[in-house]
């Protein structure tokens, strides 16, 4: 078989399975992991049986949705079509939290699909946008309370992963007291997303914070100056690099996320000098002498030599500071008893030339962008670590918890943690499926709706998902006025193994054009298919 992957070429390869026989080989094979003889009396015919019955669950995959929607009719109805209680079965690759979104903190239970949320994305450590593409509510006899270092509290199923460092998305119910968690600070995650662009007035800000700058309370940058165009200028450069809009006088209230930035930068208090120099400046020459000009308009003076202007003279009690800008501008530090450290900076220091001392090579910038997303990430993205985790049971009412399919990103921020979708379990989840329409000038055959339904419902397939292929795949090929899905299904994934509870069901929903913008609509989609057949 020519088409075979080669990932499962290998696997014929060490478990010598016999070209053909695929599906009977990698059958019998786990048949044999959990410890069953294949070869014995009524297991004989299991792998074709299992070969058959995966085939037909998974047939959704060689239905094409536009051929089943093909041929539609055209009529002047414009009235709601509904077909409810729709059978359907597929395999599951499967409150009040405070969730967040770019324009605030919100519950879980108000969040609709087409919401957009908040989330961090791991490898990079920084914030982005993820839609929601349908939600999920379900009832629970079973429910993890985990409480983090930030004092805030996640109530979760057992299944629900949660991201863990070194470890990646770990379900709650494994969560272990010590493991770190990636998450972001709720107060910080609607900030205005500062740009930050490298050049002359990104140094300037970073020098003239480090030479006459300091924070109140962490919230506040001050810089304190006697001389007016000091700080004019120092506001016109943190509005030009990070798009900003200042006055002299604001500018002491900037938004914290730029006090945590500066600070992080500089690695430490400025006003105590114990600060480090900021390597970020060193990615290319405007950056570089953007920064030298605003230290010294801070802590040094011109130098002239024969009635000419040579220079600059910094001074400074931060000697490792002072050590590390001399070693980049290629100037020595004069060190005096009293702790003062004094470097020279030339108006030529980033050339390459002979001097008396010797061959300078001048300045070499160096690409600081990965160091500054870090930064970035450090002041935006938090750790939290895991103090405690409680399991709690229901004893009368059932808990009902709320769940989230998400695109790009399948994650989400709740109560300043990064969790995402419930694992895939490769377990049938089954129960009815309710789809209306409002046609324009455009309806399909009924019986092309339960089609259609088992053409998505039969793949690999999250509850979540299922929903808005249906909901999507009616909108693009009858182009309707407005289209709405519902699926309440039972899951065995809750009900076979997890939180093994039989009762609880999980319903999603989609809802596009007036059935979302017109609550009236929406509303007698909802009251018809909760009603009896008569």
């Amino acid at each position: 078989m020519s088409n075979i992957p080669d990932e499962l070429k290998q696997l014929r390869e060490v478990l010598e399975i016999p070209a053909g026989k695929e599906w009977a080989g990698v059958i019998r094979f786990l048949l044999r992991l959990i410890g069953e003889d294949p070869n014995r009396e009524g297991l004989k015919r299991t792998p074709l049986r299992v070969k058959q019955a995966l085939q037909f669950l998974t047939s959704g995959y060689r239905q094409d949705p536009a051929k089943i929607l093909n041929r539609s009719f055209h009529v002047k109805q414009d009235e709601m079509v509904v077909v409810k209680d729709i059978d359907m079965f597929s395999l599951c690759v499967h409150g009040k939290s405070i969730v967040y979104t770019p324009t605030g903190a919100r519950f879980a239970a108000t969040v609709r699909p087409g919401d957009r949320l908040l989330t961090v994305d791991p490898p990079m450590r920084t914030l982005v946008e993820t839609e929601v593409l349908a939600v999920s509510v379900s009832k629970h006899r079973e429910r993890f309370r985990v409480q983090f270092s930030n004092g805030r509290a996640l109530i979760l199923t057992g299944d629900h992963p949660v991201f863990v460092l070194h470890k990646g998305f770990v379900p709650a119910g494994e969560l272990s007291e010590g493991d770190t968690v990636l998450g972001a600070h709720g107060r910080s995650l609607n900030r205005p997303a500062y740009a930050c662009n490298f050049g002359y007035p990104l140094g300037y800000v970073l020098g003239a914070f480090a030479s006459d700058g300091s924070t109140d309370d962490g919230r506040r940058v001050r810089l304190e100056v006697n001389e007016l165009a000091f700080a004019q200028k120092f506001a016109a450069s943190l509005q030009q690099a990070f798009n900003v809009k200042t006055r002299v006088e604001p500018i002491r209230k900037p938004s914290a996320f730029l006090t945590e930035l500066l600070q992080k930068a500089l690695g430490g208090d400025t006003h105590s000098k114990a600060f480090r120099f900021p390597e970020v400046v060193l990615h290319d020459q405007e950056t570089m002498q953007g920064f030298l000009d605003g230290y010294i308009e801070g802590d040094g003076h011109s130098v002239r030599s024969k009635g000419y202007h040579t220079g600059y003279c910094i001074t400074s009690t931060n000697e490792p500071f002072m050590n590390r800008l001399a070693r980049i501008i290629e100037t020595p530090v004069a060190h005096h008893p009293n702790g003062t450290c004094r470097a020279y900076v030339s108006k030529r220091w980033f050339e390459a030339r002979n001097t008396p001392r010797g061959l300078k090579r001048g300045f070499q910038p160096v690409s600081q962008t990965a160091l500054w997303n870090s930064l970035v990430a450090d002041v935006t993205t938090r750790t939290w670590r895991v103090e405690s985790v409680v399991r709690e049971r229901a004893s009368l009412k059932s808990y009902t918890m709320y769940n989230f399919e998400c695109s790009p990103h399948h994650s989400f921020l709740a109560n300043e943690v990064l969790v995402k979708n419930c694992e895939h379990h490769l377990l049938p989840f089954f129960g009815k499926c309710h789809v209306a329409y409002m046609p324009d000038r455009q309806i399909v055959g009924l019986s092309k709706i339960p089609r259609l339904v088992d053409a998505f419902a039969r793949r690999l397939q999250v509850q979540e998902r299922l929903t808005t292929q249906i909901a999507e795949a009616i909108n693009e090929h009858v182009k309707p006025l407005g289209v709405a899905c519902v699926i309440e299904a039972s899951h065995l994934c809750m009900m076979m193994r997890g939180v093994q509870k039989q009762n609880s069901r999980a319903v999603t929903s989609s809802m596009a054009g007036v059935f979302r913008t017109n609550d009236k609509t929406r509303s007698e989609f909802l009251t018809l298919i909760r009603s009896p057949l008569s």
